[in-house]
């Protein structure tokens, strides 16, 4: 038969679906006509309104065949454009080709689909293999091999080429549309196209259709069509609308019983997928997870029509479509198989030379040894230092005890109520939360935990120095140097010997957070961006004016950086959440500013001289060198500051060099601005004196500026002299670098020899002593962690009279210093209270008694001490009616207030001179009270605040007026009383605060994005 006689069937309808006339439709058509067998009528449905000028274009352009253009209207999707065309023609072919704007066949094409269509009467629809659109090499898919719940098994690869691996497959469980041959009586049996689908899974789901009324569904590999798939967009565009066609699938294929349990299922289960998704970084992907859950319930009622269409078509037992069905497993496999292929792919590759592999692992070798050594050698200088207080928990400077564990730190982050004496409105500073996670998982407390971070500072200095300064030089050498000079830096060394935790923090973080900001600077690294955040939100929460650079640095990357430049303004959130409820308390302050030159722990008397601020030394005193140790420690940072301004004639790395100036500038200023800032007091044997802000940190930042210029100019320095002859050069260099390695020796070896002799003097001096008593009697700590959370008042003799304090536990306390604590103003009416008490001593004794019993007081306690004004004191409280002498020990001697007497506890209720005792808590508490006559108060021995809140049986009590203390009235009868303080917005602030704690962690995790055909 010649060719011209078959090359027109006479059974094929053609219906191609376009938006408008383009040259993706021109090529479609045009294959159409140049086809090996053309359709016997074509018709062009277009989904747009009437349109003269894309008629002519359709009909000019495929005149071979003969065309008919409709006009559809606007169109949802492909299944709605081919049911609206079908009403316009009437169909008498038994076969109807389906056609995308961006599915051109290849000449066979239609050939191929209606031989293997031809072959059995069964043949419900005949699907081409999918190739690409510009390389017909290049396959695209096969048929669709899927789960029961509509999941793909992923076996072509991005880019595989077609070799005809895939020729031997013949029935499948589905086909796409495009290009799809159907049989007219098969559609006509079971229904067309489902409209709820499209542009993706309608295939699938028809073809499942086709499967369930006995009709076959097979694939013809060799006819091909060149399919661009328009609808995928880029990337990951549309993940959303595929996933909710999978999900509407697995809907209509899922069994009865387990129906409702999909549901469920997929409704708990897209949070946590998109979780998953923002771990990898991909958050556009996360609202597309969500937004495929929600199209999911919107279809259900349609998914419900689609599976009562099944049940009436289906011939066949399920069975016969479940041997079609890939496993789950299937899945899985190919999915591995994929991602291995790609990673050896990228390994050959990227394989580097046999010679450069060397290379590598000697320089990762050394490396290793280089970062031992340093850690090593700072931890032995460390240790050695202190190895006489070396102990469970330490006190002195700014370190205090503490018995606080991860839940009485947890709890106290949704209450923004201090327990510190009679009480304040004020959080419990923001690196002690911080700490928390820290503190529960070594199963320690809050004073052993920051105990250990003081001993081992200088250990973790090396070791972060060491990994920070890995973004300034390649050199293990010059790294290891510049991490014993970071470990050995005098700042750190006096906050050590100060028991400056929150010192200690920032300086073991500072490196690692230069390292991230700058890779983010580099990269646009978003986990790098993350992880700078991060730690400078432990930064800020242990100085708060680090918030400051984190801002100025978060603007500059969002003006200057072109890549991801909206992600820098994450930079500064961690710290200002972490920070919120310290800034809202600071703003009841009389000067809320005084906050930046805080930080958190007990005050530490430190005035250093200008001279000892230029020796970057916050605790030296040193005027001018009067001894040997006075020389070297201002010796020393005078060699290293010779030596960085020597390196800014340095080309290489200028800029690095520059920069590290500009940090060591602002360190300076930032120490200087510290000292000149009140922001506490201290309490002595004289009464309480002023102390500034710790300069420390302004100084460990300028030290960090001195490293970045010499560990700048110390890279590539090797390299540099090799390409030298011998010189003056070279050994100049030498000595430079003997002298640095002097100089930073010279610190530890000063440092070490004023600790270890415990002999104090204007260089340095050991403040930390181990705790090995405790500060209060036994039975005091056991009253107070008894249900009446009862207190010990402390009194001491000073300069012009008797000093108190009010103790919640085993002595003062770390999580008692907070930072917005130290800028209220002295004197409150509780303080009154307090001190009209003691002044009672001398006349009316009772009233010592009844008012200290309302502070919660149950024992009074006064230090050993043999001076005539303290055995004053003594005599005058063996004499106060109302409390019992108990003993004296070495805590001091003590008494006993009678409990007969008075009402000890925390929260009490009554009037007049009757009250009782009721349990409490630390700051909230429920109690029942099982009566109460007409006029009764409830009394919380903290100080008055709007914040408080009281209610009997749910219902609010009102508060009334009762000296400094919070009081209710109480009605007539009894119930269950509860009171906390600001509950609601305490707990939003914790939850936002955790909500962003979350995010942070998400962002700094190294995880990468999966690619676009994974």
């Amino acid at each position: 038969m010649a060719p011209d006689s078959w090359a027109v069937r006479e059974d094929v309808l053609a219906i191609l679906a376009v938006r408008s006339f383009s040259t993706r439709a021109e090529r479609v058509l045009t294959a159409v006509a140049a086809g090996k067998q053309r359709p016997t009528r074509l018709v062009v449905a277009v989904a747009a309104q009437e349109d003269p000028t894309v008629r002519a274009a359709v009909e000019s352009t495929c005149g071979s065949v003969p065309t008919v253009t409709v006009f559809v209207g606007p169109c949802p999707n492909l299944a709605t454009v081919v049911a609206r065309a079908l009403r316009e023609v009437t169909v008498v072919e038994p076969w109807v080709w389906i056609l995308h704007e961006d599915s051109a066949p290849t000449y066979d094409c239609l050939s191929e689909l209606t031989a293997v269509g031809e072959r059995s009467t069964k043949l419900g629809a005949v699907g081409p293999k999918q190739v690409g659109w510009d390389d017909p090499e290049r396959l695209v898919e096969v048929g669709i091999r899927a789960t029961r719940s509509g999941r793909r098994v992923p076996e072509i690869d991005v880019g595989e080429r077609d070799q005809g691996q895939y020729d031997i497959r013949s029935d499948v469980l589905g086909i796409g549309t495009a290009g799809m041959l159907v049989r007219l009586a098969a559609a006509e049996e079971v229904g067309w196209l489902d409209t709820a689908l499209g542009p993706f899974g309608d295939g699938l789901e028809f073809s499942r259709r086709l499967r369930a009324a006995g009709w076959r569904v097979a694939i013809s590999p060799g006819a091909s069509i060149q399919h661009e798939r328009m609808s995928f967009g880029k990337g990951k565009q549309s993940y959303g609308k595929r996933r909710a066609a999978q999900l509407y699938n697995s809907l209509v294929a899922a069994r009865a019983l387990w129906l409702p349990f999909a549901v469920l299922g997929y409704v708990l289960g897209g949070p946590m997928r998109a979780l998953a998704r923002l771990l990898t970084k991909e958050p556009a992907l996360a609202a597309q997870e969500m937004s495929a859950v929600g199209a999911m319930i919107g279809m259900l009622p349609k998914a419900l029509a689609a599976r009562a269409k099944l049940r009436r078509v289906r011939k066949v037992p399920a069975s016969v479509i479940a041997g079609l069905e890939a496993s789950g497993r299937d899945v899985r496999v190919g999915r591995r198989a994929r991602r291995w292929a790609r990673i050896e792919a990228e390994t050959l590759a990227n394989r580097p030379d046999p010679i450069v592999l060397q290379e590598r692992r000697a320089w990762r070798a050394s490396t290793r040894r280089w970062g031992v050594f340093a850690v090593v050698v700072a931890a032995a200088a460390g240790l050695l230092a202190t190895i006489d207080i070396l102990g469970s928990e330490l006190t002195g400077g700014g370190l205090l005890r503490d018995s606080w564990t991860f839940g009485d730190l947890a709890h106290s982050a949704a209450h923004a109520w201090l327990p510190s004496g009679d009480g304040l409105a004020a959080p419990v500073d923001a690196l002690w939360i911080l700490l928390a996670p820290f503190i529960g998982l070594t199963g320690s407390t809050l004073g052993s935990f920051a105990s250990a971070i003081v001993v081992s500072g200088v250990a973790l200095s090396a070791l972060t120095g060491f990994l920070g300064f890995r973004v300034l030089t390649n050199s293990p050498q010059v790294r290891a140097l510049g991490a014993l000079g970071w470990a050995f830096a005098p700042p750190l060394l006096a906050a050590v010997s100060s028991g400056h935790a929150a010192a200690v923090v920032w300086h073991v973080l500072a490196p690692l957070a230069l390292r991230a900001a700058v890779v983010a600077w580099r990269t646009g690294s978003v986990p790098a961006l993350g992880s700078a955040a991060i730690l400078l939100a432990y930064m800020s929460a242990a100085a708060p004016a680090t918030l400051a650079p984190a801002i100025v640095l978060a603007v500059v990357g969002f003006f200057t950086r072109s890549k991801g430049r909206r992600h820098w303004l994450w930079l500064p959130i961690p710290a200002l959440a972490a920070l919120a409820p310290t800034l809202r308390a600071a703003l009841n302050s009389d000067a809320p500013w005084r906050l930046f030159a805080s930080t958190p722990g007990q005050p530490v008397s430190a005035a250093p001289s200008k001279v000892g601020l230029l020796s970057f030394s916050p605790t030296s005193t040193v005027q001018a060198p009067g001894t040997l140790l006075e020389a070297v420690s201002l010796l020393a940072p005078g060699i290293l500051l010779a030596l960085a301004l020597l390196a800014l004639v340095r080309k290489r790395n200028s800029s690095s060099i520059r920069a590290g100036f500009a940090l060591l500038g602002t360190g300076w200023a930032w120490a200087a601005a510290c000292l000149a800032v009140p922001t506490g007091s201290i309490v002595d044997g004289n009464g309480y004196l002023s102390a500034r802000g710790w300069a420390g940190i302004g100084l460990s930042l300028a030290f960090l500026g001195l490293l970045v210029s010499l560990v700048s100019a110390g890279d590539g320095l090797r390299t540099d002299l090799k390409e030298r002859s011998f010189s003056f050069v070279q050994i100049g260099l030498s000595a430079a670098t003997a002298a640095a390695c002097a100089a930073t020796l010279a610190f530890v070896g000063a440092w070490g020899l004023a600790t270890l002799k415990r002999t104090p003097n204007d260089v340095a001096k050991l403040a930390l002593a181990e705790v090995k008593s405790n500060a209060a009697p036994t039975i005091a700590v056991s009253d107070q962690k008894g249900p009446k959370r009862n207190r010990v008042l402390v009194l001491s003799t000073v300069e012009g009279g008797i000093q108190a304090r009010l103790w919640r536990g085993n002595g003062a306390e770390l999580h008692e210093t907070s930072m917005v604590a130290s800028l209220m103003p002295k004197g409150d009416a509780a303080d009154l209270s307090l001190t009209r008490a003691i002044a009672s001593l001398a006349g009316d004794s009772e009233d010592f008694t009844r008012t200290v019993a309302e502070h919660a007081v149950s024992v009074v306690l006064v230090k050993t001490d043999d001076s005539p004004a303290n055995r004053a004191l003594v005599s005058e409280l063996d004499s106060v009616d109302g409390l019992e002498y108990v003993t004296t020990a070495e805590a001091g001697s003590f008494w006993r207030i009678r409990q007969e007497d008075h009402a000890t506890s925390r929260l009490t209720a009554g009037k007049g001179e009757k009250w009782r005792d009721l349990p409490s808590g630390d700051v909230s508490a429920d109690a029942r009270i099982p009566s109460s006559d007409e006029g009764w108060r409830v009394a919380l021995a903290e100080r008055a605040d709007s914040g408080w809140r009281a209610s009997l049986d749910g219902k609010g009590l009102e508060p009334v007026r009762d000296g400094w203390r919070q009081a209710w009235r109480l009605p007539s009868g009894g119930g269950r009383l509860e009171v906390d303080f600001d509950t609601g917005l305490g707990l939003l602030v914790a939850a936002c605060q955790a909500i962003v704690a979350v995010a942070a962690a998400v962002t700094a995790l190294p995880l990468k994005k999966r690619r676009a055909g994974e």
